[in-house]
């Protein structure tokens, strides 16, 4: 699970997808993951996306010699899921969303990617990954770890 953390959080830093993301004190805040109210129920999506934030969180506060660290990440979870007990949006919306879970697309397939409009090294719109990037090991190994 260790290696899982660098794939998103070298995703999170190439995209410089921010929208909304705060650094409170040493921690980033307001990060949001939105799931697509395509993508089927599956609660063990949510404990992938819980672990491999935390293995980032791991990663990151042991690059950064203990100064950075994933403090705050919401999870959007469509108001069509309704065989778990989750939590009810508050004033989180899936357009503001940081990361993405939806079905692959034709172009990218199971590889994660960040949705952005402008040259290299402009900001990202967001980061796109699948529930099969998420779920299915094989996947993950194809394109490299989850976190």
């Amino acid at each position: 699970m260790a290696s899982k953390a660098a794939a998103v959080l070298l995703l999170v830093y190439l995209s410089g997808s921010t929208f909304g993301i705060k650094l409170t004190g040493n921690g980033y805040t307001d990060i949001l993951i939105a799931i697509n109210p395509e993508v089927p129920e599956d609660p063990v999506l949510i404990t992938q996306i819980k672990e491999m934030f935390k293995e980032a969180s791991r990663h990151l506060l042991n690059a950064t010699k203990k100064h950075l660290y994933f403090k705050e990440v919401a999870i959007l979870v469509p108001p069509n899921w309704n065989k778990g007990n989750y939590p009810k949006a508050k004033t989180e919306v899936y357009d503001k969303a940081n990361i993405i879970i939806d079905e692959p697309n034709k172009l990218h397939g199971d590889q994660p990617y960040t949705l952005q409009y402008g040259e290299c090294g402009s900001e990202g719109r967001y980061i796109h990954l699948t529930p099969d990037f998420m779920l299915n090991d094989d996947v993950s190994k194809y394109y490299g770890p989850r976190g």
